[in-house]
Protein backbone atom coordinates (compact mmCIF):
# COMPACT_ATOMS: atom_id res chain seq x y z
CA UNK A 1 0.00 0.00 0.00
CA UNK A 2 1.71 3.27 -0.83
CA UNK A 3 2.51 5.66 1.64
CA UNK A 4 0.22 8.38 1.28
CA UNK A 5 -2.71 6.21 0.82
CA UNK A 6 -5.29 5.85 3.62
CA UNK A 7 -7.07 2.33 4.41
CA UNK A 8 -10.39 4.18 3.88
CA UNK A 9 -9.35 5.36 0.26
CA UNK A 10 -8.07 1.55 -0.24
CA UNK A 11 -11.47 0.01 0.62
CA UNK A 12 -13.72 2.41 -1.44
CA UNK A 13 -11.24 2.19 -4.71
CA UNK A 14 -11.96 -2.00 -3.81
CA UNK A 15 -15.96 -1.48 -3.56
CA UNK A 16 -15.90 0.79 -6.63
CA UNK A 17 -14.22 -1.99 -8.95
CA UNK A 18 -15.66 -4.34 -7.29
CA UNK A 19 -19.22 -2.87 -8.59
CA UNK A 20 -17.21 -2.00 -11.78
CA UNK A 21 -17.28 -6.02 -12.48
CA UNK A 22 -20.62 -6.46 -11.19
CA UNK A 23 -21.85 -3.86 -13.45
CA UNK A 24 -19.89 -5.41 -16.57
CA UNK A 25 -20.88 -9.13 -15.34
CA UNK A 26 -24.90 -7.74 -15.38
CA UNK A 27 -24.21 -6.60 -19.26
CA UNK A 28 -22.92 -9.90 -20.28
CA UNK A 29 -25.66 -12.11 -18.74
CA UNK A 30 -28.40 -9.13 -19.83
CA UNK A 31 -27.37 -9.53 -23.65
CA UNK A 32 -26.57 -12.81 -23.57
CA UNK A 33 -29.95 -13.72 -22.05
CA UNK A 34 -31.67 -11.26 -24.66
CA UNK A 35 -34.13 -8.92 -23.97
CA UNK A 36 -36.98 -10.54 -25.74
CA UNK A 37 -40.22 -11.37 -24.49
CA UNK A 38 -38.91 -15.05 -24.15
CA UNK A 39 -35.35 -13.87 -22.39
CA UNK A 40 -34.24 -15.76 -19.61
CA UNK A 41 -35.77 -14.45 -16.00
CA UNK A 42 -33.42 -12.38 -13.58
CA UNK A 43 -31.50 -14.58 -11.37
CA UNK A 44 -29.33 -12.46 -9.26
CA UNK A 45 -30.73 -9.06 -7.43
CA UNK A 46 -28.73 -6.89 -9.67
CA UNK A 47 -30.84 -8.18 -12.71
CA UNK A 48 -33.53 -7.90 -10.84
CA UNK A 49 -33.05 -4.63 -9.98
CA UNK A 50 -32.67 -3.86 -13.86
CA UNK A 51 -35.64 -5.39 -14.73
CA UNK A 52 -37.69 -4.18 -12.18
CA UNK A 53 -35.99 -0.51 -13.38
CA UNK A 54 -37.38 -1.00 -17.19
CA UNK A 55 -40.46 -2.89 -16.55
CA UNK A 56 -41.78 -0.40 -13.91
CA UNK A 57 -39.47 2.14 -13.08
CA UNK A 58 -39.18 3.82 -16.44
CA UNK A 59 -42.51 3.51 -17.65
CA UNK A 60 -44.67 4.47 -14.62
CA UNK A 61 -42.53 6.73 -12.57
CA UNK A 62 -41.68 10.58 -13.01
CA UNK A 63 -38.10 11.04 -14.14
CA UNK A 64 -36.70 12.67 -11.23
CA UNK A 65 -38.16 9.80 -9.33
CA UNK A 66 -36.46 7.10 -11.59
CA UNK A 67 -32.98 9.19 -11.30
CA UNK A 68 -33.37 8.75 -7.53
CA UNK A 69 -34.24 4.81 -7.47
CA UNK A 70 -31.35 4.61 -9.64
CA UNK A 71 -28.99 6.45 -7.13
CA UNK A 72 -30.11 4.83 -4.38
CA UNK A 73 -29.88 1.39 -5.85
CA UNK A 74 -25.48 2.19 -6.48
CA UNK A 75 -25.08 2.07 -2.79
CA UNK A 76 -25.90 -1.52 -2.04
CA UNK A 77 -22.94 -3.62 -1.75
CA UNK A 78 -21.21 -5.90 -4.60
CA UNK A 79 -21.81 -8.78 -3.11
CA UNK A 80 -25.83 -8.64 -2.03
CA UNK A 81 -26.13 -7.51 -5.63
CA UNK A 82 -24.47 -10.64 -7.07
CA UNK A 83 -26.49 -13.13 -4.75
CA UNK A 84 -29.27 -15.46 -6.57
CA UNK A 85 -32.92 -14.01 -5.70
CA UNK A 86 -33.62 -17.18 -3.97
CA UNK A 87 -30.75 -16.93 -1.83
CA UNK A 88 -31.47 -13.74 0.08
CA UNK A 89 -32.72 -14.01 3.42
CA UNK A 90 -34.12 -11.11 5.97
CA UNK A 91 -30.46 -11.62 7.64
CA UNK A 92 -28.44 -10.46 4.90
CA UNK A 93 -30.65 -7.28 4.53
CA UNK A 94 -30.32 -6.12 8.09
CA UNK A 95 -26.50 -7.11 7.74
CA UNK A 96 -26.79 -4.47 4.94
CA UNK A 97 -28.93 -1.31 6.25
CA UNK A 98 -26.47 -1.58 9.62
CA UNK A 99 -23.05 -1.87 6.52
CA UNK A 100 -25.03 1.46 5.11
CA UNK A 101 -25.68 2.71 8.50
CA UNK A 102 -21.79 2.38 9.55
CA UNK A 103 -20.05 2.99 6.02
CA UNK A 104 -22.53 3.05 3.22
CA UNK A 105 -21.78 6.97 2.12
CA UNK A 106 -18.62 8.43 1.21
CA UNK A 107 -17.65 12.29 0.99
CA UNK A 108 -17.81 14.57 -1.95
CA UNK A 109 -14.58 15.58 -2.01
CA UNK A 110 -12.21 12.73 -0.71
CA UNK A 111 -14.28 9.97 -1.72
CA UNK A 112 -13.49 8.64 2.15
CA UNK A 113 -16.58 6.53 3.68
CA UNK A 114 -19.10 7.85 5.76
CA UNK A 115 -22.40 6.89 7.69
CA UNK A 116 -25.70 7.53 5.62
CA UNK A 117 -28.73 8.29 7.75
CA UNK A 118 -31.64 6.35 8.59
CA UNK A 119 -33.79 8.39 6.08
CA UNK A 120 -31.51 7.25 3.06
CA UNK A 121 -30.91 4.02 4.56
CA UNK A 122 -34.48 3.25 4.86
CA UNK A 123 -35.61 4.55 1.54
CA UNK A 124 -32.72 2.41 -0.11
CA UNK A 125 -34.38 -0.35 1.64
CA UNK A 126 -37.78 0.93 0.28
CA UNK A 127 -36.41 0.88 -3.24
CA UNK A 128 -35.15 -3.10 -2.77
CA UNK A 129 -38.26 -4.00 -1.15
CA UNK A 130 -40.39 -2.70 -4.35
CA UNK A 131 -37.90 -4.68 -6.60
CA UNK A 132 -38.93 -7.50 -4.55
CA UNK A 133 -42.67 -7.04 -4.17
CA UNK A 134 -42.51 -7.36 -8.32
CA UNK A 135 -40.87 -10.37 -8.24
CA UNK A 136 -43.30 -11.79 -5.90
CA UNK A 137 -45.31 -10.95 -8.65
CA UNK A 138 -43.76 -12.24 -11.74
CA UNK A 139 -43.34 -15.53 -9.72
CA UNK A 140 -38.97 -15.14 -9.38
CA UNK A 141 -39.64 -16.04 -5.15
CA UNK A 142 -41.71 -17.01 -3.14
CA UNK A 143 -41.93 -13.61 -0.52
CA UNK A 144 -40.33 -10.40 0.14
CA UNK A 145 -37.32 -10.92 2.37
CA UNK A 146 -37.31 -6.91 3.09
CA UNK A 147 -40.86 -7.63 4.87
CA UNK A 148 -39.03 -9.42 7.65
CA UNK A 149 -36.20 -7.03 7.88
CA UNK A 150 -35.13 -4.40 9.73
CA UNK A 151 -34.44 -0.89 7.94
CA UNK A 152 -33.76 2.05 10.83
CA UNK A 153 -36.50 4.22 11.51
CA UNK A 154 -35.56 7.60 11.16
CA UNK A 155 -36.34 10.53 14.06
CA UNK A 156 -39.63 11.90 13.57
CA UNK A 157 -40.05 15.67 12.80
CA UNK A 158 -43.27 17.53 12.88
CA UNK A 159 -44.70 18.45 9.30
CA UNK A 160 -42.39 15.47 7.50
CA UNK A 161 -44.17 14.00 4.53
CA UNK A 162 -43.66 10.45 3.34
CA UNK A 163 -40.80 9.46 0.90
CA UNK A 164 -41.64 8.83 -2.47
CA UNK A 165 -40.37 5.02 -1.97
CA UNK A 166 -42.64 4.93 1.14
CA UNK A 167 -45.26 6.61 -0.89
CA UNK A 168 -45.50 3.94 -3.63
CA UNK A 169 -44.66 0.75 -1.37
CA UNK A 170 -47.42 1.83 0.34
CA UNK A 171 -49.89 1.66 -2.67
CA UNK A 172 -48.05 -1.17 -3.75
CA UNK A 173 -48.93 -2.83 -0.47
CA UNK A 174 -52.54 -1.76 -0.66
CA UNK A 175 -52.89 -4.71 -3.52
CA UNK A 176 -52.68 -8.02 -1.88
CA UNK A 177 -53.82 -9.33 1.70
CA UNK A 178 -50.20 -10.16 2.14
CA UNK A 179 -48.61 -7.11 2.27
CA UNK A 180 -51.05 -6.05 5.01
CA UNK A 181 -48.64 -5.66 7.90
CA UNK A 182 -46.53 -3.37 5.39
CA UNK A 183 -49.17 -1.06 4.97
CA UNK A 184 -50.51 -0.90 8.18
CA UNK A 185 -47.00 0.26 9.41
CA UNK A 186 -46.98 3.15 7.01
CA UNK A 187 -50.07 3.99 7.33
CA UNK A 188 -49.39 4.87 11.43
CA UNK A 189 -45.72 6.07 9.95
CA UNK A 190 -48.05 9.25 7.95
CA UNK A 191 -50.40 9.84 10.84
CA UNK A 192 -47.47 10.34 13.59
CA UNK A 193 -45.65 12.70 10.40
CA UNK A 194 -48.68 14.91 10.74
CA UNK A 195 -48.51 18.37 12.32
CA UNK A 196 -51.06 17.76 15.12
CA UNK A 197 -50.47 13.97 15.65
CA UNK A 198 -48.64 13.46 18.69
CA UNK A 199 -48.75 9.70 18.19
CA UNK A 200 -51.61 9.10 20.42
CA UNK A 201 -55.23 8.53 20.04
CA UNK A 202 -57.63 11.20 20.43
CA UNK A 203 -61.31 10.65 21.16
CA UNK A 204 -63.65 13.06 19.28
CA UNK A 205 -66.01 12.98 21.89
CA UNK A 206 -66.63 16.11 23.69
CA UNK A 207 -65.93 16.43 27.53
Amino acid sequence: MPLNSSPSLVCVSDRAEAARRVEEQQKYELAKAGSGVAAAPPKTLSMLLEEFFRQHVEKKLAPKTVERYHEQAKYLNPDLLAMSLPEITSLHLNREWNRLLQNGGHTRGHKTQRPLSAKSVRSIAGVVSSAFHRAVKWGLVGANPVSNSEPPVPKKHKGMTLLPTEQMLMIESATGPACLPMFLELSAAMAEKLPWSDGKHHSTKAH
